[in-house]
């Protein structure tokens, strides 16, 4: 059975709904917020006990996007399909991009590598059992490196990445040819 959630992502202000059937295998997708009301009520018809009988939460398109929405509404602007796909495209972008800067700084070429590199790091075996403070030292590692990227959406919705990292030309040069001239900015 279908179920409606709300999605914000971390780079603004928009909301989403989304619909999903796990039991199914069907991953969450875009719906509009009348979709989103029309399985709600489906859902409490079925089973008045265990659903929400309160409308659907509005979705709304944040400031930065609202260029995208053809509602003349200023303060609440309902989230549509091509807002949705334009956010969702930045949204895994910047993650791509961060996490890659990550393997560049650690030294390593995927996820699995990561564990390998920070316990290197931290003097712990490359391989075998940690304790549960061992783990959470280099949990704390691989965190603290993603920390050491901060990142923001201009006006133009440019990404900007602010680093630690002394060698910003590298950095520049890694994003550039993984994911295209003027997918991030450096700084």
């Amino acid at each position: 059975m279908l179920t409606v959630q709300l999605w914000s992502p971390d780079t603004c202000g928009c909301v989403f709904h989304q619909a999903s059937d796990p039991a199914n295998n069907i991953d969450a997708y875009f719906i509009t917020e009348e979709e989103a009301e029309n399985i709600r009520k489906e859902r409490y018809r079925q089973n008045k006990n265990n659903t929400n009988k309160n409308p659907v939460p509005p979705s709304r398109t944040c400031n930065g996007h609202a260029h995208l929405s053809d509602s003349p509404a200023i303060d609440r602007k309902p989230a549509t399909k091509i807002v949705h796909d334009v956010v969702l495209e930045e949204n895994v972008r910047k993650n791509r991009i961060i996490t890659s800067l990550v393997y560049l700084t650690l030294g390593a070429a995927e996820s699995a590598d990561l564990q390998v590199v920070a316990r290197q790091k931290l003097g712990l075996a490359p391989v075998g059992g940690l304790t549960r403070s061992q783990q959470g030292d280099v949990d704390a590692y691989i965190q603290d490196t993603y920390d050491t990227f901060q990142w923001e959406f201009d006006q133009a919705r440019q990404l900007k990445i602010t680093s630690k990292d002394p060698n910003k030309t590298r950095l520049q040069s890694h994003v550039n040819t993984l994911f295209g001239q003027g997918k991030a900015i450096i700084n």
